[in-house]
C-alpha cells in the first residue's frame, strides 16, 4: 500500500479511535497533531490532553496560584479571566505558574490553546486595555 493523502484520513481516524478506546475513563482526550508522509512511510503526531483537575471549587491550580501569588508579580485578582490584546491577538488571562521564573502567566487563545507569557508583559497589556476604563469608573 502506498500512502496518499486520501488513504491517510482513514488511517488517522482508526489510530485516534484505538487510542481513545485504550484511554477510556482516564480523562485524557486525543487529537491529531499533524504529521508527514511519503509513499512508504507515515509519521503521525498525537496530542493528548489531560482533563484539568479541580478540587471542588471549580478553580484550576493555575487559577488558585494566580489569586494566591499574583500580587508578588504585580498582578491583581481582577485580572484573572480578563481578555487582553497581546502582540495583536486576544487572549484570556488563565492562571499563574509561580515555579517559572520568567514566563509564568498562562494565557488562553480563543481556540482554547494555552500559551505562557512573562507577567510584566501581561500586566502592561492589561493596563493598556483597562487603565482608562478604571479611571472613568472611579
Amino acid at each position: 500500500m502506498k500512502f496518499t493523502k486520501s488513504s491517510l484520513k482513514g488511517i488517522e481516524a482508526k489510530v485516534l479511535e484505538a487510542i481513545e478506546k485504550a484511554l477510556d475513563g482516564t480523562g485524557i482526550s486525543v487529537k491529531n497533531g499533524g504529521g508527514r508522509f511519503s509513499e512508504s512511510e507515515f509519521t503521525m503526531k498525537v496530542v493528548m490532553t489531560s482533563a484539568i483537575e479541580t478540587d471542588g471549587d471549580g478553580r484550576t491550580t493555575a487559577e488558585k496560584d494566580f489569586l494566591s501569588y499574583g500580587k508578588s508579580y504585580g498582578l491583581t485578582p481582577d485580572m484573572l479571566g480578563k481578555v487582553i490584546n497581546y502582540h495583536g491577538k486576544f487572549f484570556t488571562i488563565a492562571g499563574l505558574y509561580p515555579n517559572r521564573p520568567k514566563n509564568n502567566v498562562a494565557i488562553k487563545s480563543a481556540k482554547g490553546k494555552v500559551y505562557i507569557a512573562p507577567s510584566a508583559s501581561i500586566k502592561r497589556a492589561y493596563d493598556t486595555m483597562y487603565a482608562d476604563k478604571e479611571l472613568v469608573n472611579a
